[in-house]
Order: C-alpha cells, then structure tokens, then sequence
C-alpha cells in the first residue's frame, strides 16, 4: 500500500470518529435510538431540540399553566427540570414551573436526594413544595415496614409515592404534573404489562406500580445481548393496537379520597381496613347531623331551613372551613378520608328516599298530569341544547378538557337541564306547597326530568365509549327493566302475603319490613352492577306497592322519621361536604359564575315556554323556574361522568361540583322571599264546593275517633269519588285523645323499654280502623291516605284545622258526637267530640260537613238496579248551596240516585214577613233586604246552573215542596224519612225563614242547624244517616280581597 493510500485510509478514519453532526469535535456516545455517534455538545443540542418537537407537535402544554415537575433528585428528575426550565425560558412557553418532592420517611435514603434537590431549586430558580408520607397518610415508610416486614414494602411505596405526587400537585393547585423515566424504565413497563395482559395500561392511561424484579433483570440481559431491544419493545409498546369492541377502563376519580384513579378506590391505603375508619364515620355523621339541625334552627326564620341550611353545614365542615384545621380533620375525619363511606351511605339515601317517595306518590294524580308533567319537564330542554352548544367550546377551552367536544356539550346540557327530585320534594316540604297544584306539578315535573336525564346520562357514558354500541345500551336497559318487573311483581306478592300474616298485629314486625327492603335493595343493587343508576327502579318500586294493607301503612311509618329527620340531612350535607373552595382559583370562580347563570337562564326560559304554550300565569312560572333549577345526586352523577371521560383535573371537577351546590343555595332565598311576598299566591284558600268545575280535585278529609263511624264515612267518601276518572282524594283522620292516662303509660313504656308499635296510640280502635280502610280499598279501588292525630281535647280542632289547611282540602267531615241505640234513641258518646265540633265549624279552613251516622253501606260497584236514594234538602243560603254542590258528587257515582228537594213558601209575601220581624231601623231593615235579594240571586244562579247539569239529563230527580211553616217542613221530613238512605242539608245561613219558624224552639245542637238538629234527634226515629254541611266563610278582609273586582 503506497503512503498516499495510507494517509487517505487515515484521513477517513479520522473524519469517521468525529461527530456526525459537527465534524469537529471526536463523538462522546453512540445514540440507540439512531446509531449516530455524536458529541457532548451536539447531543444536548438534539436531546433538547428533540423535547421541544415533542411538546410542540402533541401540544402538550398551553400558556399560563402551573406545571410541576416530579424531582426526586436522581439523574432522570434532574435532566427533565433543567430541560424543561432552558426550554420553557429560550422558547418562551409562558409555563409556571415548580419541583415537587416526595419524602417518603426513609432513613439514609431520602436525605441525601432531598439536599439535590434543594440545590436544584437554587440553581433552576424553582420554587420547591416537599411532601411526605408522614403528612399525607400518618406513617413513614419506615414505620410500614415495621408493620408488615420486608415482604411486598415496594409495593406500598410505589403506591403511596404515585398518589403523593397526585396530591403534592393538588396543593400547588397546578395543571399538570410531569415526571421523567429513562428508556429501562419505558420497556419495563411496556414488557411488564404484556405479561400481566393488562392492554389498558399498555396504551398509556396509566403506569404501574414500580415492580421490580423479573422484567427488570429480563430487560437488562436483552440489552447485553442486543443494544437496541430495549427501544423496540418500547416502539412495540406505542404501535400496539387495541380492538374497538374492546372495553377499557377510564382515569376517574376515587371515591374515598378524590384523587385520580382508574379503579373506584385509588391505592391499599384507600382500600385498606382502617380500624378506626368506621369510627371517624360516626363522627362525620353526628357532626353532620348536629351541624345540620343547628344550621336549620338559624336560617328557618329567614325562610331558609331544610336543603340550603343542611348543604352550607357540609360546607362549614367540609374542606372548605373545619377541615382546613387539622386538628379538626384528623379528630372527625381521621388522617384518611371517609369519602367512599360517604358515597355508599349517599346511595343507600337515595334509594330509601326514592322507594319512601314512590310510596307516598298521588298514583291517580300522576296519572292524570302526567302530559302536563313532561311538558314542563322538557320545556327548558331546547335553551339548555342551545346554550351548551354556545358555551361548550368556551368551557372547553378553559378547563384541562379532552375527548370529544360534542360529548362535553351533552353533558353540559344534561348539567343545565336536570332538576333533583328529592331536593325538590324537600324544598317544597319545607315551604309547605307540596300539596298545592304548583308544588305538585313542581315535584311530578321535577321527577319526569330526573328520570329523563339518569336515562340519557346511561347512555351518554356507554354508548359510543369503545365498549358498547347501541345494541348493547337497548339489551342492558331491556335486561334492568326486565329485572324490576319481576322484582315488582315479587313485592306484590310478598305485601299480599304478610298482610295476610298476624291480623291481630296493626303493623309488621321487624324482619318482615326488612325482608321488603331487602328485595328492593337486591334489585337496585343488580342495577347498578350493570352500570345504571337505581334511582329510577326504586322509585318504581314504591310507586307499584299495593296501597292497602299494614305492610304499606308499616314501611311509611317507619321510614317517614329516619328519612326526614336523618337520612336527608346526611345526604344534604355530604353534597356540601364536597365543595373545596380554596382549591378553587380566580378562573374557576369565573366558570362558577357562568355556570350557574346559564343554567338558571335555561329555567327562565323554560319558564317563557311555560306562560306562552302551556297558558301557565307568569308567577307560577317563574316559581317553577326557580324551583327546578335544584341540583342534587344527579348532578353529581353527571359530572363524575364527564370528568371521567374527559380527564378533568381534580381543580376542574372541584369547580363544577361547587356549581350543583350553589345553585341550590341561590336559589332557596328568591324562593322565601316569593313566598312571604305572594302570601296570597302561595297561600292555601279555599275555593267553596259551589264556585269549583267539575274537572277539579276534590280533597274530603273524614275524620274518625273510632271504628263506629268508618263503614258510613267511607261509604259517603266512596259515593263522592264517583268514577274513578273523577279528580278526588280521600283522607282518613284517626283523631286520637291524649289524656294523662294513656301519657303515663306511653312514659313508663319508655322508661322500661317496652313501647312498640302494637302498644302505640290508637290501641285496639286503630286495628279495627286499619281492617276496615283495607276492606273498603280492596273492594272500591279508592285509594285512602290515613292520617293520625293525638293531641287533648283543647287543642284538637287546632291540630286538625292546621293539617286540613295542610292537605288543602275542600271538606272535612266530623262525627256527630251522639250514637243511635238499638231502640232508636241518639245517646251521647263523649262530650269532647261535641266541644271539638263546635270549634272546628268556627275555625276550620274550608267547609265543614257533620255527620249523624245511622248507617250507610259502602259503595260497590254491581249490576244490580237498585241504587242508593240520596235526599238533599234545599231551603236556600249559602250552606244549602254548598250542600247541593257537595251532592252532586254523590250524583256522579252509577249507584246512587240523588232528589232534590227544593222547598218554597206556599205565599208570596215572604219578603213583607221578613221585613216585619226585623228591626225598625231603617239602615238595618235596608242591609237585611240587600243579602236576602243577593242571596236570593245567588241561589236562584246556582240551581239554574245544577238543573240544567243534571235534572234535564235525568241524572237527579229535581222536587219542589210547598210549605207555610215549620209545622208544615216538618210533616214533610217525616213523610219522606224512611225513603232515603242519607239525607244532605245545609247547616243555616238562610236568615229567619217562615220555612223553618218555630222549628228551633227545642233545639238541642246548634252546631247541627235548625233542619239537622230536627233530623238528629231522637223524636225523629229514621235509619237515614244526615250529613250537615256548613260552607267556610272567610275572614271580612279575605272575603273582601276575594270578590271585589
């Protein structure tokens, strides 16, 4: 070889051992990922350009983030600060940075990487925010490993270390966290999680835990062996495809502490059995409770008690105020939240609280408005779509959103649209409208709504999400719905059979309410394992329980309590618990703000539909409005899911949980403060019998002291029911005396521990009552709502006028206080019945019917001809009007015949009479003259009115008497005495009638009037029964308010 080939072989070797890149300087390293040996200087230039291509190209960051960077002080940590600080300065990224540490409490280990990473913050000029286990969880690695030896300790500490960075990043309240790993790592990773077949992982939702071992030594003896096997199985790792159909799990969050996770609970600390855990819940529940009931003491003058009263206490508890002091949160708390308790108590509540509703639900009135019903529901439907779809990409854009945009704008719609029943239902309890026709369309509309929007949440979060198509969302609803029919029909078997159990007994016991619940529970519990909220099948459940019997009067006596006074409060209060303000910055105060006004301009103009289309009056519309832009566990429900889905950050699913609580706050003082505005709107007035259409409800509220009236009221109530297409509901009253006698004995059965439901009030006369109200409902099918009330003689008429204004009835009907004897004689029963008669026709709140109860069969529906005969017996007055009015009711029901008799003087000088007996003062004689002529109109008016109605179809025999006296009324009453099973007369109001004269000279009960005294007594010897009915007169003011124009 000559030298000139020579100095060429040696000129060429010498420019291949220089760098690749800038032929100047001799290579440091040789790349695996390339093969190209390169300099020092020109691999930090290519490593870092290499970053920076990656950040740019995948838009990993956005300008004004606070990204944290997970130091640990080793070399990976360390290289990924100094990048990504040289990066974000020479390219302006607009990033706030900070090194987050973990110090795990390990000695002689943690210390020295804790002072690199100290200099670090010095030397990158990052701020530094150290946390450690100790803080975090209580205990110190060391301190684990003390515990549970050597055997698995790395797999606690990979756990905890990777939940510590989750919540280190929370404290800084940052937007994203990043963490550096070499290529061993990546690979290991990669091979570790084909071998466990765990392909979610593999697509990079999450790492797992830091094993160590096997793979680690299997990779490290491939790369010995090959030096690029490490970056294929990596590249094999990004190219591995996954099937569609395949289902995979989604980042949520953890239900004990909140924190990111792809499973329910984070890590075995949240999994883990903390002995005291169950402690730390008793606590959080009795300071829920207290907090609750003291919050509602405060706020109930202001109109502000019940849900908003119970969600601030939460929120005084929560993260918010209380927990902000350690000492507090450790003590009620514990070091570790009881969140996932909290949510399984919070469904537990949800399904009593939906089973108890369904049960005490009006079944005919949903029926009947149901149309109605849904209008309302999905009136603010069409402004919700729209405004979802203008701020959606607003809101998108200013949280840590991923995904699809159109599926965030459904749930954003389904978040502006939904309305919470059970808050509703409350709301209205405790403004005490939930038997008026707002608050009941509010509740049925309310309910419709959140049927409808748990239905579209089922299929928002399946359909479309790679695991399930169409078909499989229809076959799981099929296969749900299937499930609850058949659990139905079981319930239905199961009430008729323990009704059937110990009739002696007036409720069930123990195990049998527990065998009822258990069955629902087992079928709300299948349909949530299937991946639908129960909330809908419990409803159902109460909804289609039989109406009579002890099991239904059982399961509401013993749920009503706990439910109202417990279960709510801790439910209402949990959801307060939640909201984490501090945690919240200026832009997520921002997001509230435009949450919550959007979502109540998507009510209000539902309200704007409700006025214009469904020709409800503007006042009722707004309150609607307001009243259905509650939130409650749906809500929850639908933001749990899109954080899921779309990989919020806990900041962001902080934010919008804050929404759903202050949209329910805001909206409990515009509700007091229209209702204490528009007393008179809101308020209960009664309407007379006379003034109301027939397509109206008619609410009678019968009352009983005893089980000798109730086949006569429920025969009356059945009669009145008519059809069962008529609007009407029945209420039974079990009036019920508290003497000293029966209060000693209730407190010596409390002192010893003996008190039960078969010792409660009412004793045996409440059993006979029961047996007799079942009888009569599975004979008619009338469904009978019982009411019980015990209270002393002197204050009984207060009780009973406060809860027919309640109930917002048209009647109700009390027990004559004397019984008819085998001779036919009227024998006084008890002298307090009278006095209570007597001050409940002076203050009751509607009309008033007395009842002499002689006996009158139960209506049942037959093919017989032979009909009832109903007389009502018509002198005139305002009374007799209301009587007339009552008895056409009577006339609606196929097997009653209901005559009129209308009785006129047989002269025509009644009114010259009536001004001869008056005072001879002018001014008196006129005023007299004037109500008798308006009176006169009056009357005339209404007959006209019911003759035309109902004489000329020949649905009642119209008779008119002619009489002089009250010699001459009373030969007729006795002629027609043995014809009739009832008769129906007016209490007064007619003035002095010649018609009547001389017919009170022995009058013995006053409260009865001049006609049903005389039928009442004992001369008067009949079976008829008589029922008295006096109309309510309002106050002066009220009667004013109510008739000038």
């Amino acid at each position: 070889m000559s030298r000139e080939e020579e100095n060429d072989n040696k000129e060429t070797a010498k420019k291949q051992q220089l760098c690749c890149i800038c032929n100047q300087k001799r290579p440091a390293l040789k790349r695996p990922k390339t093969l190209e040996q390169i300099c020092k200087e020109c691999f930090y230039e290519v490593f870092e350009e290499e970053i920076h291509c990656v950040i740019v190209e995948n838009r990993l960051f956005k300008a004004g983030e606070r990204i944290a960077i997970g130091a640990s002080g080793g070399k990976d940590s360390t290289v990924l600060a100094y990048v990504l600080s040289e990066l974000n300065r020479r390219h302006n990224y607009g990033l706030d940075l900070f090194l987050l540490s973990i110090d795990e409490g390990i000695t002689g280990y943690r210390d020295d990487s804790l002072e690199t990473v100290k200099r670090n913050e010095i030397q990158y000029g990052l701020p530094l925010k150290v946390v450690s286990y100790k803080d975090l969880y209580g205990w110190t690695m060391d301190e684990i490993v003390k515990m549970i030896g050597l055997k698995n300790n790395c797999t606690f500490c990979g756990v905890f270390r990777r939940q510590a960075l989750d919540r280190g990043a929370t404290l800084l309240k940052v937007d994203k966290l990043v963490t550096g790993h070499n290529a061993d790592d990546i690979a290991e990773t990669v091979l570790l999680n084909i071998l466990r077949g765990d392909i979610a992982r593999i697509a990079g939702i999450y790492s797992p835990n830091a094993y160590r071992g096997f793979a680690r030594e299997f990779i490290k003896d491939l790369e010995r062996m090959r030096p690029r096997a490490i970056l294929d199985i990596i590249r094999s790792g990004e190219n591995f495809r996954i099937a569609v159909s395949t289902k995979m799990p989604e980042q949520g969050i953890c239900e004990r502490c909140g924190y990111i996770s792809s499973q329910i609970l984070s890590s075995k600390g949240c999994l883990g059995d903390d002995p005291l855990s169950l402690v730390h819940v008793g606590t959080e529940i009795f300071c829920f409770l207290v907090f609750s009931h003291l919050f509602n003491l405060i706020l109930k003058p202001f109109g502000q008690g019940g849900p908003v009263a119970q969600i601030l206490a939460g929120v005084v508890l929560g993260p918010t105020a209380l927990s902000q002091i350690r000492i507090f949160k450790t003590s009620i708390f514990g070091e570790t939240s009881t969140q996932i308790y909290n949510q399984t108590l919070a469904s537990c509540i949800r399904v009593m609280y939906m089973f108890l509703f369904g049960l005490e639900m009006d079944v005919s009135y949903l029926v009947r408005n149901f149309k109605l019903g849904a209008s309302l529901a999905y009136s603010s439907l069409p402004m919700c779509i729209i405004l979802a779809v203008c701020f959606g990409l607003v809101l998108s854009h200013q949280t840590s959103m991923e995904g699809n945009p159109f599926r965030f704008m459904c749930f954003l719609a389904l978040l502006f649209a939904n309305t919470s029943s059970p808050t509703v239902i409350k709301v209205a309890s405790e403004l005490k409208i939930e038997t008026s026709e707002v608050g009941r369309l509010a509740i049925i509309s309310a309910l419709i709504n959140e049927i409808s929007t748990l239905l579209l949440l089922a299929v928002l979060t399946t359909w479309g999400g790679g695991a399930l198509g169409f078909g499989g969302v229809v076959n799981g609803i099929f296969l749900c719905s299937l499930f609850v029919v058949g659990g139905v029909i079981l319930n239905i078997l199961l009430a008729r059979y323990l009704n059937q159990r110990n009739p002696h007994r007036k409720h069930l016991r123990n195990i049998e309410v527990v065998s009822v619940l258990l069955l629902m529970s087992v079928i709300s519990l299948y349909t949530e394992l299937k991946g639908y909220n129960s909330t809908i099948a419990c409803f159902i459940f109460g909804l289609m329980f039989p109406r009579e019997g002890k099991t239904y009067r059982t399961l509401v006596h013993k749920m009503s309590y706990p439910v109202e006074n417990f279960i709510l409060p801790i439910f209402f209060a949990n959801l307060g618990f939640q909201v984490n303000l501090p945690d919240i910055d200026l832009k997520g105060y921002l997001i509230i703000i435009l949450v919550v006004f959007v979502s109540i301009s998507c009510k209000f103009g539902g309200a704007f539909v409700n006025t214009y289309f469904l020709n409800i009056t503007p006042k009722d519309s707004i309150f609607l409005s307001l009243l259905s832009n509650v939130k409650g566990h749906a809500d929850l429900l639908i933001i749990s899911a899109a954080a899921t889905r779309h990989k919020w950050s806990i900041k962001d699913y902080n934010t919008f949980i804050v929404t759903v609580a202050v949209n329910t706050i805001i909206v409990g003082p515009f509700l007091a403060f229209m209702v204490r505005k528009e007393g008179k709107f809101m308020a209960f007035k009664h309407v007379g019998l006379e003034s109301q259409k027939p397509e109206t409800e008619i609410r009678t509220l019968a009352c009983v002291h005893g089980p000798r009236h109730v086949p006569t009221l429920v025969g009356i109530i059945a009669a009145a029911a008519g059809t069962r297409k008529s609007p009407f509901t029945a209420y039974v009253m079990h009036l019920v005396e508290l003497t000293e006698k029966n209060s000693d004995l209730l407190y010596n059965q409390h002192e010893n521990g003996l008190l039960s439901d078969d010792e409660d009030y009412g004793g045996n006369d409440e059993l006979e009552i029961n047996d007799a109200i079942d009888a009569f409902v599975a004979d008619t099918r009338v469904p009978v709502h019982q009411v019980k009330i015990v209270a002393p003689t002197t204050t009984m008429h207060d009780e009973l006028c406060s809860s027919a204004k309640d109930l917002r009835v048209s009647i109700v009907m009390l027990p004559f206080h004397k019984h008819q004897r085998v001779d036919g004689k009227m024998q006084t029963s008890k002298e307090g019945i009278r006095i209570t008669n007597q001050k409940v026709l002076r203050a009751a709140p509607c009309s008033v019917g007395i009842l002499v109860d002689r006996g009158f069969s139960p209506i049942q529906v037959s093919e017989s001809e032979s009909k009832l005969q109903v007389a009502t017996l018509f002198f005139g007055g305002p009374d007799d009007r209301e009587a007339l009015a009552y008895s056409s009711l009577l006339a609606r029901h196929p097997d009653v015949k209901l005559t009129v008799f209308k009785f006129l003087p047989s002269t025509r000088k009644e009114l010259q009479a009536r001004i001869n007996m008056e005072s001879n003062e002018e001014d008196e004689v006129l005023m007299e003259i004037m109500t008798h002529v308006t009176e006169k109109d009056a009357d005339k008016a209404f007959l006209a009115n019911f003759y035309n109605r109902y004489v000329t179809s020949k649905d009642v025999n119209y008779v008119e008497k002619y009489v002089e006296n009250g010699s001459e009324t009373m030969a007729v009453l006795s002629a027609m005495k043995d014809n009739y099973s009832l008769f129906v007369v007016g209490k007064g109001g007619r003035g002095l009638s010649p018609l009547t004269t001389g017919m009170s000279d022995w009058e013995e009960c006053p409260e009865l009037g001049v006609v049903g005294d005389v039928l009442a007594s004992s001369d008067m010897v009949m079976s008829a029964s008589v029922l008295v009915i006096q109309q309510h007169k309002p106050p002066k003011n009220e009667y004013i308010d109510n008739h000038l124009p």
